[in-house]
């Protein structure tokens, strides 16, 4: 396996169909992400068609995980809070491809969320270089 690129998904790269092809395989293998089996492809379009406006709008940050062109993986920061929580964000729809399961590719994906949690460019954070010095990122 060629090694695993992770960078932001702007909805403008062409990803619609393989996200939506996550979204459906992740649904049909039992995966906890808000959507029942069987999905339609419509549904699973329509979501992320939603999901990439929003991220235009920097209400959140969609990260994939690319094996050359292949999209295998993709997590959701939801940056969008009420404004008496600024410091906050969530985490959502972390999937991994079925065949790619196992390979660390989540834990990857969910490595990536500090430097998105309070930058949605991706800068350096006092809180990530705080983890860094004392040895682990959580």
């Amino acid at each position: 396996m060629s090694s695993i690129e992770i960078r932001p998904l702007t909805g403008t790269d062409g990803t619609q169909k393989m996200l939506a092809d996550l979204l459906i395989g992740t649904v049909a293998a039992g995966g906890s992400v808000s959507f029942m089996h069987p999905l339609a492809p419509e549904m699973a379009a329509a979501f992320w068609n939603k999901s990439l406006q929003a991220a235009a709008r920097g209400e959140r940050a969609v990260l994939g995980a690319w094996n050359g062109e292949a999209l295998v993986g993709t997590v959701t920061l939801l940056l969008d809070c009420p404004p008496n929580q600024p410091h906050r964000a969530e985490i959502a729809k972390l999937m991994t491809r079925l065949d790619y399961r196992g390979k660390g590719i989540a834990t990857r994906l969910a490595g990536e969320i500090p430097d998105f949690a309070l930058k949605p460019h991706g800068g350096l954070t006092a809180t990530l270089i705080y983890w860094k010095r004392i040895g682990r990122t959580p």
